[in-house]
C-alpha cells in the first residue's frame, strides 16, 4: 500500500523524492543527537549494549508511524531507550554479532541510520553488509542517507545494486 501512494506522490508532484526535505531534517536532527549520544556511549559501562538501545529508540525516527518528530521527543525517547528494561537478551545478541563471520544489517528510515552506524562501529566481524533501499520510498534511508551517516567513512564501502528497490553497503573488519 504505502508503494502505491509512494508512486501517486511521484507523479502527483511530479517528485521522484517527495520525502526529501523530511528525510534531510531527520538526518539533520540525528547527527546533531548522535554526537551527544556516542559521548555516552564511549564512557558507559557497556558501549555494545548502549548503542543497541539507541539505535531501537531511533526507530521513533519514522515519519509513516510517528507524528511528532521534535527534537525533544527524540530526545525523551532515546533517553528512554537507555534507561527502560527492554524485551530480548542484549548480551546474546552481542555474542552472537561478535563471534559471526558476517552480518546482514537492514537499515530502515533516515535519522535511524544516524544511529545504526553507532551500533554497527561496535560490531568487529569479519564483514558487516548493510541494506538500504535502492530508491527513495517514504523516508527510507538510501545511499545517500548512508553517506550522510557516514557509512563509507568507517571502512570501506561497495555500493552495489540488487534488484530493483535494494542497495547493499558492504563494510570489512580485518580478524584480531
Amino acid at each position: 500500500m504505502a508503494r502505491r501512494i509512494h508512486r501517486y506522490l511521484k507523479k502527483l508532484t511530479n517528485n521522484p523524492d517527495p520525502y526529501q526535505e523530511v528525510k534531510l531534517q531527520q538526518m539533520t536532527l540525528a547527527l546533531k543527537l548522535a554526537e551527544e549520544f556516542r559521548a555516552k556511549i564511549k564512557h558507559s559501562p557497556w558501549p555494545f549494549g548502549w548503542a543497541a538501545r539507541l539505535a531501537i529508540g531511533a526507530n521513533v525516527i519514522d515519519s509513516g508511524i510517528n507524528v511528532d518528530i521534535s527534537e525533544t521527543a527524540v530526545r525523551h525517547t532515546l533517553q528512554l531507550a537507555l534507561e527502560e528494561d527492554l524485551i530480548g537478551d542484549l548480551v546474546e545478541l552481542e555474542r552472537e554479532v561478535q563471534s559471526a563471520n558476517e552480518v546482514l544489517y537492514l537499515a530502515d528510515n533516515a535519522g535511524e541510520i544516524v544511529f545504526d552506524r553507532l551500533l554497527i562501529e561496535r560490531i568487529k566481524p569479519a564483514k558487516v553488509t548493510v541494506v538500504v533501499r535502492g530508491a527513495p520510498i517514504l523516508n527510507d534511508a538510501t545511499i545517500k542517507e548512508a553517506q550522510m551517516a557516514g557509512l563509507h567513512e568507517i571502512a570501506t564501502t561497495h555500493f552495489q545494486r540488487r534488484r530493483r528497490t535494494r542497495h547493499i553497503v558492504r563494510r570489512s573488519f580485518p580478524r584480531t
